[in-house]
């Protein structure tokens, strides 16, 4: 939640920032935090697949550690490492006077040696003129594909930061191939319908496609704006992570289950809706209408009593919902209550649908019936809607459990049926 304070931004905005000034702009949390979840997202099903694929076979504690730890403890080595080296290069250029008013006052090997540097005491007390090296730069200030470069110049000589360059030139290379093999292989898996060992000449057509792509969108770029076509394709895959997300959730969910299923904890032949979550029932499609009209006849056949009483809770809220809806279009509070009305339509459908589960004897659990109640009520309705509830008798907790015990010990010994032999 602490980024809120980075979304009020600066105190000149008027959105609550900190008064002192020295608050962060809030587009650094969308442009960077939110983008990265959007676009790790949208490269979910390629990694995952390219991860499954190479794993098969090892168990899954080691995929975990291989795939996920252990890059995120390098990750953390590294920008900690090459972050905090980079703020300490930006901190010396600006101490020593690098300004970024000219070429000469933004990179220190092109700086005045007499006018740019530190005067510092020795230890003998005596005032000494330091200038500023040649791999001091302001970083910050520079273009994301510059800065790497002009770091390794901060190591050493010129023929140092020569091999460095080179050394760092031949990595990407390789990451761009790998990753471009890679995404060649999966995506052939993907359209050869899951074959292991697809084609080789099918994965070198999607390669040479992939190519051809990226040398199009180059070639169309505009001079002024070279990146503008490339720009525009990556938003592509941030915008499609959104709806991922949420059958993100779902996967995770059925990752756990498996799981389960693998070490006997619950049977795979188990029993379930006999509809799919997405089915084409025709409560389902009335659902997006009119929903309390199945939802109230489901109810009444789950929780009992009469369905009318039912549909007008439900069409007391579907009614609230499209008001706020219509009036958050002038006023933006609205649209809160709004939101609120349709997570409680949500959470009705889930508690009834985690009630419909307990009466068929499905198994599932209470975040499941959540989840298909908030991101997908009107699939939800029709799903329990499909069930014979004719079949199956209500189970009804007795009246007074607690008198069950006495009632059998008034009984008598007669009452209570011998225990079987010891065989």
């Amino acid at each position: 939640h602490t980024d809120a304070w980075e979304e009020l931004g600066a105190a000149s905005d008027g959105l609550g920032g900190a008064p002192d000034g020295r608050g962060g702009l809030k587009g650094w949390m969308n442009s960077w935090t939110m983008f990265y979840w959007g676009w790790w997202i949208s490269w979910g099903p390629f990694v995952g697949t390219f991860i499954a694929r190479i794993s098969k076979g090892r168990k899954l504690g080691n995929v975990i550690i291989a795939s996920l730890i252990l890059p995120c403890f390098w990750s953390f080595v590294f920008l900690g490492i090459f972050g905090a080296a980079q703020i300490r290069i930006s901190n010396q250029a600006i101490s020593a006077g690098l300004d970024m008013s000219s070429t000469e006052r933004t990179y220190g090997s092109l700086a005045n040696k007499s006018a740019v540097g530190w005067s510092r005491l020795d230890e003998d007390g005596v005032t000494r003129w330091y200038p500023v090296p040649d791999g001091v730069t302001r970083l910050y200030n520079l273009a994301t594909e510059d800065v790497v470069f002009e770091h390794l110049c901060a190591y050493g000589h010129y023929e140092f930061s020569v091999v460095m360059t080179v050394l760092t030139l031949i990595c990407i290379i390789l990451y761009f191939v790998t990753s471009s093999d890679s995404a060649s292989y999966i995506v052939d898996i993907l359209a050869a319908n899951g074959m292991e060992e697809p084609p080789v000449f099918q994965r070198v057509f999607w390669g040479c496609t992939e190519g051809m792509a990226a040398i199009a969108l180059l070639v169309s770029a505009d001079e002024e704006k070279p990146t503008a076509a490339l720009n525009a394709v990556k938003a592509v895959p941030i915008i499609l992570g959104l709806p991922f997300t949420f059958l993100l959730f779902w996967m995770c969910q059925a990752l756990l289950i498996v799981c389960e299923e693998e070490s006997g904890r619950i049977p795979i032949d188990r029993k379930n809706f006999k509809s799919w979550v997405f089915n084409l029932e025709h409560e389902s499609f009335m659902s997006f209408v009119v929903p309390f009209v199945p939802a109230g006849k489901v109810a009444a056949k789950v929780w009992g009593g009469r369905p009318y009483v039912y549909m007008a809770c439900f069409a007391l809220l579907w009614a609230a919902l499209i008001l706020f809806l219509c009036l958050g279009v002038e006023e933006k509070p609205f649209l809160a209550l709004a939101a609120t009305t349709y997570f409680s339509l949500g959470i009705a459908v889930g508690g009834m649908r985690n009630q419909c589960r307990f009466r068929f004897g499905i198994t599932g659990d209470a975040i499941s019936d959540l989840a298909m109640g908030v991101f997908a009520f009107p699939w939800a309705i029709g799903q329990m809607a499909s069930e014979d509830f004719a079949a199956v008798p209500e189970v009804r907790p007795p009246a007074d459990a607690s008198a069950a015990p006495d009632a059998a010990a008034a009984a008598g010994p007669a009452s209570v049926a011998p225990a079987p032999a010891d065989p």
